[in-house]
């Protein structure tokens, strides 16, 4: 489920921006297929045939689309497509729609070469497109004189690479850590944290400061800020101003409290005194005293 918020998170940050719109299509489609994949490597035993092939054919399709949709990204970086435009909308439903088919295809009709149909749509059309993105992303940052941004790419993808490793070789994985440690969780766990490294590329090699403050603003909200948000809600109207150092004391700021008016004395009335006091916003207090 840590995927699932991953991927809505990021799709609600990146579609407000141009520059960032198709990495919000990426996002929250990556938070589908983990979800997919929980379902079809944790719970599919206790599905029917036909819920068990539907979960495990999209767990696998969406994994594709996913790398061909990092692929359109770096298109998009260097403006060779537009994500927004028609022409470019009917490219990525063919596309999905294409592999959607293709994994039909090796699942129930390819028979004994199933093997191979499996090879192709995972680890070659996955492992093409992401190498054609990371190289793209080297010419976008050379572009714009960021390559040292490409640091956090390389983290996301060496990340990514021992979860996939821990997956291939999960036999060797269960020899050392048994079955409560599954290669699939730590395949999930992994995952998980790369595309978080990706986002934190996408967001420092764009250049764009709104998007930065938003992100940060999101993933790292400081205690003073909330602080300050609760003091606000506690006494609305009165706008908090934190303490300010002076030299080795700290100065702090008292709202002015409302003084009394002075007290004024009228003329007698039927033997007493009547003493007028008022206090702003509140009611006039009077005092009655014997003449």
């Amino acid at each position: 489920m840590w995927a699932l918020y991953i991927g809505i998170s990021k799709h609600r940050l990146f579609k407000k921006f141009d520059d960032t719109y198709i990495y919000s299509i990426t996002f929250i489609m990556y938070g589908i297929m983990m979800t997919f994949a929980l379902l079809a490597d944790s719970f599919s035993n206790n599905f029917g045939n036909s819920l068990k092939l539907f979960v495990g054919i999209a767990d696998v399709d969406l994994t594709s689309t996913v790398g061909t949709f990092f692929l359109y990204c770096g298109l998009s970086d260097l403006g060779i497509i537009n994500p927004k435009s028609f022409k470019t909308k009917l490219i990525f439903i063919f596309n999905s729609i294409i592999l959607l088919f293709s994994w039909y295809y090796a699942f129930e009709y390819s028979g004994s070469k199933s093997g191979i149909w499996s090879f192709v749509l995972y680890e070659v059309v996955v492992g093409i497109s992401c190498g054609i993105y990371l190289v793209l992303q080297v010419v976008y940052l050379l572009r714009n004189n960021r390559l040292e941004k490409i640091l956090w790419l390389i983290a996301a993808g060496v990340t990514g690479g021992v979860g996939l490793g821990i997956t291939l070789y999960s036999h060797k994985w269960c020899e050392y850590f048994g079955a409560r440690l599954s290669s699939s969780y730590a395949w999930f766990f992994l995952s998980d944290v790369a595309m978080l490294l990706i986002a934190k590329y996408i967001v420092s090699s764009r250049g764009n400061d709104e998007l930065e403050k938003k992100y940060n603003k999101c993933c790292f909200s400081s205690s003073n800020e909330e602080s300050e948000n609760d003091e606000e809600s506690n006494y609305p109207g009165i706008k908090y101003q934190p303490a300010q150092p002076q030299g080795a004391f700290f100065t702090l700021q008292s709202q002015p409290q409302p003084q009394p008016q002075p007290i004024l004395l009228q003329q007698p009335q039927g033997g007493y005194i009547l003493l007028h006091s008022q206090i702003p916003s509140q009611q006039p207090t009077q005092y009655y005293f014997k003449q």
